[in-house]
């Protein structure tokens, strides 16, 4: 149970960046559908679409990924980048 419910990620309705958008949680929309597989998030209908903090261009002296990052829906490539440490409350 996410905090957030009940607004999910639905890898299907995304922004030309493939970023993700949060919407209302709708049972039957498997597209709304996560799990985890060792350090990734994988959408449940298409395993190869993980979740993946985005490739930004960094202004001088700026980490890479950092906060503010948008998280996107991409194809998985075992990247740090889509890798996820989890903490079960």
């Amino acid at each position: 149970m996410s905090l957030l419910a009940p607004l999910l990620l639905p890898h299907d309705v995304v922004p030309d960046d493939n970023c993700l958008v949060v919407n209302d949680y709708s049972p039957d929309n498997v597209n709304q559908q996560w799990m985890t597989s060792g350090d990734r998030l994988m959408n449940r209908q298409d395993p190869n679409r993980v979740l993946d903090l985005a490739k930004e261009e960094p202004e001088e002296g700026e980490e890479q990924w950092g906060p503010g990052g948008r998280i996107c829906a991409w194809n998985s490539h075992g990247g740090q980048n889509q890798q996820w440490q989890f903490e079960y409350l």
